[in-house]
């Protein structure tokens, strides 16, 4: 007896999904359809668009799989919404039923809401799916090849070489004696230095990097600074010196009761009509290490030219009046 019920349940379930059949269909391809646009968007997410290897774009899948998605899911709402209308029009226990189902039949089969739901929802399935792609430009590391930024590392102290005074050199010899000898750089160093000093702006020290993609970037050696290399060139620092400028007034000189200005090591100036305004003085500038900065000082041992430059000047506006004068002393390393 129990075999029988069991049986006879078996078949009424089956039975009553067998008229149900294609809407389970379309279900169950709509899943499946709403799985493959899950899969495809995060694999292709952050990938490069060289890398999408079919024919097509990517929006031309994504929107052939969401159009049958939302036709799947609409017939079997459509469908759902026509069986719940006929058991409403035809299970009146009356003649006649109200014709609003969604504003009376709701209330009480509040199961219609969901498929209706879904059949409108459905409609903004296309646009979020086109919302869902899109293209940035990204820069991402090339293999292409390396980039590469010439440098001089050092000069080439070459001499001229009597059976080859053509060669390229960097020294000439300007005096030739038996006791000693005396070198200057050629004319074309020469030029280069004076014309890195006065315009630094010149295309004498363009370098022209190698780079095989046209945006190519080179590890900071300094962050503070930006400095993305280093190259034998010539640079100047500069410190006002103003301070160890001393004041006093010269007796027994031509220019008896003179003021005179006097730095370290002997450089004076003397406030007259006929005395010099202007002193330029090259050599160690040990003497003003004292207002000279670190980087300076350093920069002064090791400098091929130190100069300081001593001078008079008469604040703005002033053009006239002798006692105006001030001192102004610059010590300057290339």
């Amino acid at each position: 007896m129990q075999h029988s019920m069991t049986s006879l349940a078996a078949g009424t379930c089956k039975n009553a999904l067998r008229p149900w059949f294609w809407e389970i269909a379309l279900c169950v391809t709509s899943a499946g359809l709403l799985a493959a646009i899950v899969a495809i968007l995060p694999h292709a997410n952050s990938h490069a668009q060289e890398e999408w290897t079919l024919n097509i774009t990517l929006n031309s899948p994504i929107n052939i799989l969401s159009t049958l998605f939302r036709a799947c899911l609409a017939a079997t709402a459509a469908e759902v919404i026509s069986q719940q209308k006929w058991i409403w029009f035809w299970s009146a226990p009356t003649v006649g039923r109200p014709i609003l189902l969604l504003a009376t039949g709701s209330l009480q089969q509040p199961f219609i809401v969901f498929p209706i739901a879904i059949v409108l929802s459905s409609l903004a399935v296309g646009p979020f799916a086109q919302q869902s792609i899109r293209t940035v430009y990204q820069e991402m590391p090339s293999g292409l090849g390396t980039a590469s930024l010439a440098t001089s590392n050092y000069m080439n102290a070459t001499l001229v070489q009597p059976d080859n005074v053509n060669s390229r050199t960097t020294y000439n010899r300007t005096l030739d004696r038996a006791d000693y000898a005396m070198y200057s750089f050629n004319a074309g160093n020469r030029s280069i230095m004076l014309n890195a000093i006065a315009n630094p702006v010149s295309n004498d020290s363009v370098v022209s990097p190698v780079c095989p993609t046209g945006n190519c970037s080179f590890p900071i050696l300094s962050s503070e600074t930006g400095i993305t290399h280093t190259s034998i060139g010539v640079c100047n620092t500069c410190t006002d010196v103003g301070s160890l400028v001393q004041r006093s007034t010269v007796q027994g000189k031509s220019w008896n009761g003179s003021i005179t200005y006097t730095l370290p090591k002997g450089m004076q100036l003397i406030l007259g009509d006929s005395a010099p305004s202007l002193s330029v003085f090259s050599g160690d500038l040990s003497w003003a290490e004292r207002v000279m900065s670190a980087d300076a000082v350093a920069v002064a041992r090791w400098a091929f030219v130190n100069t300081t430059v001593f001078t008079m000047s008469l604040p703005k506006g002033i053009y006239d009046t002798e006692a105006s004068f001030v001192p102004r002393a610059v010590a300057c390393s290339l």
